[in-house]
């Protein structure tokens, strides 16, 4: 099933394979590299799907500081390079994940804190990420995603152990997922019908009131309804691995209940690192695409490994 084609909106997907988004810290000051470029074409060519980096909607949201940009400085010229030099290895597509840091950043003196955020600070963020992902499209690349997991500001609000928030942005799952959902609603306006948008969902912190298991079914249906394509299943505030989990495809508990809860295709990644795994979880019909994020970074040759030399053809 890995070497199956899938239709995520407008693409089509020549394999099941997927390169997560993983932070390189390759950037000029936000800005795109010929080394960042490298890299990229490097894993491109045979795996289906690429979901570059997060790159921040705001200097409020940044999270590091080789952190890509796609605010009002983002370099529109760069990301163009980046995404014809991807499509020119052919096959592969690549979508370009946005995010706001919130309290998670390393160097923001003040970031928004949950809680604590006026009508004002939450409409503003809305509209950071539209413009963001308008700028995606411009860029060329084939979708965006939502950062909405790792403890970052969106997956904070949904987080009943950081959301103390006693309005309509605050208490059961439609409240904390609130925020994620405009944006998505509006991010879908913004680009069109036909434009994928995909959201990456922190769907358990498994942590003391924490955000739940049984919570991601009517979470999923939530996000779908907001336009969501596609749901990539991660870790909430535990971040995107489970110490307390050894069986490959970490989240795949979570990944069933969102394909039960929101009926569009579904990405697990989280330890998997073979062939057979990868069938064994997508015949199974625990997802419908398999992400590999370390093994990529590390060596591009897993690619081979995985799909076959014939993989292209």
């Amino acid at each position: 099933m890995l070497l199956q084609t899938l239709n995520l909106s407008d693409l089509k997907l020549a394999n099941r394979l997927v390169m997560p988004p993983m932070a390189t810290e390759s950037t000029a000051d936000g800005k795109v590299t010929q080394k960042l470029i490298d890299y990229y074409v490097a894993r491109s060519g045979k795996i289906g799907l690429i979901i570059c980096e997060h790159a921040y909607v705001s200097p409020r949201g940044k999270a590091s500081p080789g952190q890509l940009r796609l605010d009002e400085a983002a370099d529109m010229q760069g990301l163009r390079a980046l995404t014809t030099a991807v499509h020119e290895q052919g096959v592969t597509k690549i979508i370009q994940q946005i995010n706001h840091a919130g309290p998670q950043t390393k160097v923001v003196e003040n970031p928004f804190v949950v809680d604590t955020m006026t009508a004002a600070d939450i409409a503003a963020v809305k509209n950071e990420f539209v413009a963001a992902a308008l700028r995606v499209k411009t860029a060329g690349f084939d979708g965006v995603e939502i950062h909405c997991a790792h403890g970052y500001l969106l997956n904070q609000f949904y987080s009943p152990r950081k959301n103390h928030r006693e309005d309509e942005y605050g208490g059961d799952v439609a409240g904390r997922l609130r925020l994620t959902c405009e944006i998505l609603t509006e991010v879908r306006r913004a680009v069109g019908a036909d434009y994928l948008v995909a959201v990456r969902f922190g769907a358990v912190d498994y942590r003391e009131n924490g955000s739940l298991l049984t919570e991601v079914a009517p979470a999923a249906k939530l996000l779908v309804q907001a336009g969501a394509d596609l749901i990539d299943i991660s870790g909430g505030l535990t971040g995107f691995m489970r110490r307390d989990c050894v069986t490959p495809g970490w989240f795949k508990a979570e990944a069933q209940a969102a394909k039960i809860g929101g009926g569009v295709p579904v990405l697990l990644t989280g330890g998997i690192t073979s062939r057979e795994t990868a069938e064994d979880l997508l015949a199974a019909g625990v997802c419908d695409l398999i992400g590999v994020g370390r093994p990529l970074l590390q060596n591009p040759g897993v690619i081979d490994a995985l799909l076959g030399n014939d993989s292209a053809e």
